[in-house]
């Protein structure tokens, strides 16, 4: 039997547990496409990931996890987020001298995966 062509229905579906929500699959496999991740773990493990820092999961392919996000809890969390994004846009500016309206959310999450293996020196 012949193995399915990377990134084809047929290989996420080999790739993914079949518990695996949609929405969390959908996210995982638009991020293992967009960087080309093709290890065999790899797909199920970014959808483990996003479950589990999302709540909806316990980071072991058991989406059913009953962690039960309070109001504050989520709001906690966007402002996390929030934090993130706004170190990670102005370290872009510094670094690139772009401004998001300039680049699409595509090169600035390129960018900063690209930092991850060889961070920009400047300063």
């Amino acid at each position: 039997m012949t193995e399915p062509e990377t990134f084809s229905k047929e290989w996420f579906d080999k790739h993914f547990d079949p518990k695996t929500p949609i929405d969390i699959r959908k996210a995982s496999e638009h991020i293992v496409r967009a960087y080309r991740i093709h290890g065999i773990c790899d797909p199920q493990y970014i959808a483990n990931v996003i479950a589990m820092h999302t709540g909806r999961g316990d980071g072991q392919s058991n989406f059913e996890h009953k962690k039960k996000w309070t109001h504050e809890m989520h709001v906690e969390r966007h402002k996390q987020l929030h934090r993130s994004l706004d170190e990670l846009v102005a370290d872009y500016i510094f670094h690139t001298a772009f401004f998001p309206t300039d680049k699409t959310i595509n090169d600035l999450m390129q960018w900063a995966f690209e930092q991850m293996e060889n961070p920009t020196e400047k300063g």
